[in-house]
């Protein structure tokens, strides 16, 4: 948890500064630090249930050289297991660049463990995601079938290169 929110801060931090980390440890076409919201729909349950999210990031980003800085857009679907643990699916804006569906956005990929997820693009592992509940919804539920509501917004924190 520490190590992603920490390399995102390291990533924004030298690009912010105009000094980019080493090509080498850089993807291709864009690298990006990533501090936002999402929030899912219905609310994630503490047991299974699956619904739609969107993301809407700060990002600081190193596209094909340039530093880019703008708004991260991300929607999509997700399948939980127990709360924080679970897939996301959907497709990003990335600031600054064009994605290859059709609409220029890209599509993604993340399995989260605890709240922490694997972002895979192109099914090649690209980067990571930590998220931090700041929104129960309406709460747990030891009487429901699935336990209640787990989390209704998180707080994420991450980064990629693709």
């Amino acid at each position: 948890m520490k190590r992603s929110i920490l390399g995102s801060f390291a990533v924004m931090l030298a690009m912010a500064a105009g000094t980019p980390p080493s090509a080498s440890a850089l993807g291709t076409s864009a690298s990006c630090g990533l501090l936002g919201d999402s929030t899912q729909s219905p609310a994630v349950q503490v047991r299974g249930g699956d619904g739609a999210f969107i993301v809407d990031a700060w990002a600081a980003c190193q596209v094909n050289g340039a530093l880019v800085t703008g708004t991260f857009h991300a929607e999509g679907t997700f399948s939980n297991t127990v709360c924080g643990t679970g897939t996301a699916d959907g497709s990003a804006r990335i600031p600054g660049y064009t994605g290859s569906n059709s609409d220029g956005s890209t599509t993604f990929h993340i399995n989260f463990l605890a709240g922490v997820g694997v972002v895979t693009v192109d099914g090649l592992p690209s980067g990571a995601v930590d998220l931090v509940v700041t929104g129960t919804g309406s709460g747990p539920d030891p009487t429901a079938p699935d336990f209640g509501d787990c989390a209704a917004k998180f707080q994420l924190a991450g980064a990629f290169s693709i």
